[in-house]
């Protein structure tokens, strides 16, 4: 019975994760309080590294970036 759950769940996750992924906005919009929990989806820094790469637009944001490279390899 658990993982019949889990089947119905991931899909559910996946689309959660992209909205709330920064495409259309920047990351300085989600709350201060909010940025460690917002700052676990792996989405965050790649996005944030590749708009710090294309536009230029303040300091890299390394936090995010470091986040997200520790999910990937774990």
């Amino acid at each position: 019975v658990r993982f019949r759950d889990v089947a119905n769940m991931v899909p559910v996750l996946l689309q959660l994760g992209t909205y709330v992924s920064p495409v259309f906005y920047p990351r300085t919009l989600v709350p201060q309080a909010w940025l460690p929990v917002y700052d676990l989806n792996p989405m965050v820094g790649i996005i944030e590294a590749t708009r710090w790469s294309l536009l230029s637009l303040g300091p890299f944001p390394s936090g995010p970036v470091a986040i997200s490279a520790i999910v990937v390899v774990s």
